[in-house]
């Protein structure tokens, strides 16, 4: 895709589009959500989810978006999934100039505990940071330690989680990854990896 990125578009220049990072892939029950994780020599394996993260640079300026893919579901899996896409379009939705990073953290927080508290513990430490000629700014953290405050044309990489998740009636750990980048406006924020995330277009019935 690097090599030939006409692929998604004729107007894409090869000289201006390189990978960030290696693409993550992740399954079978070792999984690690933090930026950079490095992939594991196994077989992929359906029997938790399949966790996919592809970061790119365009004119030296970095995207990032992360899914996550289920082979025959369990309705567990499906609700944890539910929660955690309508934590990540909440906070989308409340990242607008003025608005503190500590207080996007509170909302997915908040959001959690309304949906299903059992899974705060299962969620990431962060909400993603903010990115742009950096991969990763950490200064822009969306954590409950920020307190820095969002302006207009500022991008982030909103990315949020659940870890050592373990299937109903079963041995088996997943976990669950969503990531966008995202542009916030004068007035509301733009997904710019508008990706689907719908339950039904990242699930898959093989039994």
């Amino acid at each position: 895709l690097f090599d030939n990125p006409q692929k998604i578009s004729p107007k894409l220049n090869p000289s201006v589009v390189e990978s960030c990072y290696t693409p993550i892939v992740q399954s079978g029950g070792c999984y690690n959500l933090d930026l950079f994780a490095p992939n594991v020599e196994q077989k992929l394996d359906y029997t938790g989810t399949i966790v996919c993260s592809l970061g790119a640079r365009y004119k030296a300026y970095c995207s990032d978006v992360a899914r996550t893919y289920f082979i025959d579901p369990q309705e567990d899996q499906k609700e944890a999934y539910g929660v955690l896409s309508e934590v990540q379009d909440r906070i989308v939705k409340f990242m607008k100039p003025g608005v503190r990073l500590c207080d996007v953290w509170k909302r997915a927080v908040d959001t959690i505990e309304e949906l299903n508290p059992s899974l705060r513990s299962n969620f990431l430490e962060s909400c993603g940071t903010g990115i742009g000629l950096e991969y990763s700014d950490p200064v822009y953290t969306i954590c409950q330690s920020c307190d820095k405050v969002i302006v207009p044309s500022m991008v982030f990489n909103v990315r949020v989680g659940f870890k050592n998740l373990k299937k109903l009636n079963s041995n088996a750990t997943y976990a669950i990854l969503l990531a966008d980048t995202v542009m916030v406006g004068s007035n509301n924020s733009e997904v710019l990896t508008n990706l689907t995330k719908k339950f039904g277009e990242v699930s898959y019935e093989l039994a």
